[in-house]
């Protein structure tokens, strides 16, 4: 924490307590000090699953570790009160010290037992331990933050954050995971808004009644043609003339998108992109213009897929 009050947050010219990152949907905002209090807070008052337990339990008295002669000593002098606690005379210290089958006796065992065995052999509560270890763990993405940033620069908060942040990932993994769902969910919803949608499809068509390779190359290969992004090698260079100008008009578009930080979309991000251009209004119009003149107009030559059509 000291790290974090006296290099990071403070210097001559700015306190970085006050610098706010945007969240959620009504222009949220949360600082770096406060990231760690709400953290905090989670760590106190998390529910801590019997499992995380029983693999404290487990670590307390196995023998794979370097105190091997204290831990052997501590559990051969603990092990009639174990025997008692779990309800088995037949216990050895060998099944004890090992984790497989230490892990194998404590299948059936509840959560009082198990914290009730932790405080026979360690003389510690297991909850206070659980969250003294997760505290570690935001404390030490703390430090590696002052370790790699050192003195604030331009970009330094948003690194610190980042590093913060990830500490959750270490608390509770099932969490991150709801949160990336969420996201996804979120992204979907907003990469579908029809202004947005409607705004970047009216910028391609557009620019396609300016360039008629580019009209070719949008109408055939990318609306009709067959787009496989997981096979970077089979996407066209007419498809990615395509995405090439989405990019380029991504940036002016994604206005429409609440607190998106990415210059262009990442790989999942597209695929909800095309889908949506795919089905915009104004590309299917467009796309039935285009054809109805290639018809009707002969000195129109064939497009590109009756092309390959000829060809065969």
């Amino acid at each position: 924490m000291q790290a974090l009050d006296e290099d990071l947050l403070c210097n001559d010219q700015q306190s970085y307590s006050t610098v706010k990152f945007t969240y959620g949907e009504k222009n949220k905002y949360i600082t770096i000090p406060e990231s760690i209090g709400y953290i905090k807070l989670f760590i106190d008052e998390f529910r801590i699953p019997l499992e995380e337990k029983k693999e404290l339990l487990v670590t307390l008295t196995d023998l794979d570790q370097e105190f091997t002669d204290q831990v052997s000593k501590l559990v051969e002098e603990k092990l009639p009160k174990i025997k008692s606690q779990l309800g088995d005379d037949d216990i050895s210290k060998e099944k004890i010290t090992n984790r497989a089958e230490f892990h194998k006796l404590l299948n059936n065992v509840d959560d009082d037992k198990v914290s009730k065995l932790f405080k026979e052999i360690s003389g510690l509560d297991v909850e206070k331990v659980w969250r003294e270890q997760k505290e570690f763990v935001l404390l030490q993405q703390i430090h590696m933050a002052a370790t790699e940033y050192g003195q604030i620069g331009s970009a330094c908060p948003k690194g610190i954050w980042r590093r913060i942040i990830q500490s959750v990932g270490m608390i509770d993994q099932k969490l991150m995971d709801s949160l990336h769902e969420y996201q996804k969910e979120k992204m979907v919803e907003q990469l579908g808004q029809e202004d947005f949608v409607k705004n970047l499809a009216n910028e391609l068509i557009r620019h396609a009644e300016k360039d008629p390779k580019f009209k070719t190359a949008l109408v055939d290969d990318f609306i009709l043609g067959i787009i496989d992004l997981d096979k970077p090698e089979k996407v066209s260079l007419e498809q990615q003339m395509v995405f090439a100008k989405i990019n380029q008009e991504f940036e002016s578009t994604k206005g429409f998108l609440f607190n998106y930080r990415r210059p262009v979309p990442k790989k999942d991000e597209y695929k909800i992109i095309i889908n949506q251009l795919l089905g915009a209004n104004q590309l299917q119009v467009f796309t039935q213009k285009t054809e109805q003149n290639e018809t009707s107009d002969p000195q129109i030559k064939p497009t590109s897929n009756e092309s390959r059509l000829a060809a065969k």
